[in-house]
């Protein structure tokens, strides 16, 4: 009956960890009248945001020391829209490279689109990471 109960115990506190990830910041992708010559013509092929046109967040849930330091957490990314055009590509990367190695992935653009896939992992909290995007 003991090795059931810790079994148990086990069980439930690994599942009772999540993570808070909040995002903040805007994206403001604009053409400039005066890059257009013509109706059409001398548009860019693609608008790159700021460096840092979002900050994410992640946060550990609970908040122990263990947890903030060694907790493995991965961040997924997708897009919700209605009258997205197709020819429209949504891309999104992390702008800053970490000097430890408790972040990884997500330093190239990658595609984004309404199914969720991996952007990047951490160990441990971590703030403001810059987010660019590409359209």
């Amino acid at each position: 009956m003991k090795q059931f109960i810790k079994i148990i115990f086990i069980l439930i506190s690994t599942v009772g960890f999540a993570q808070k990830i909040s995002v903040s910041g805007n994206l403001n992708l604009i053409a400039s009248a005066t890059s257009i010559s013509d109706a059409g013509n001398n548009l860019p092929t693609s608008y790159v945001s700021t460096n840092n046109a979002s900050l994410v967040t992640v946060e550990v849930v609970p908040p122990s020391k263990s947890n903030k330091e060694n907790k493995p957490l991965r961040v997924f990314v997708h897009k919700v829209d209605t009258n997205w055009h197709t020819n429209l590509i949504l891309q999104v990367r992390r702008t800053v490279l970490v000097q430890n190695s408790n972040i990884t992935l997500g330093t190239v653009f990658q595609t984004v689109t309404n199914n969720s896939t991996l952007f990047f992992n951490t160990i441990g909290e971590h703030f403001n990471i810059p987010i660019q995007y590409n359209l």
